[in-house]
């Protein structure tokens, strides 16, 4: 179903209730969106973020909500919002 979960485990998973997706948090650094409608997903590969402006690059990810169909990720320091 998605390839990319083959060699890592999930770390966080939470179901968007307005949109039905379901945001997957890997542990490679892979924030995944699954859309359930129709079994597509986009990914997001934190490694390659860019630095916030202090120079800060995001670290392992530890939370993530849900709030009127934007993703926030909650980093050590920071937090990033995703549509």
């Amino acid at each position: 179903m998605i390839p990319e979960l083959k060699n890592t485990s999930i770390v966080l998973a939470e179901e968007d209730p307005a949109g039905k997706n379901i945001w997957i948090i890997t542990g490679t650094g892979l924030l995944i969106k699954y859309k359930a409608e129709n079994g597509s997903y986009d990914k997001y590969d934190i490694n390659k973020a860019l630095p916030a402006a202090s120079g800060l690059m995001p670290s392992a990810i530890t939370g993530l909500k849900i709030f009127q169909r934007v993703c926030y990720s909650n980093y050590f320091k920071r937090c990033m919002a995703i549509k």
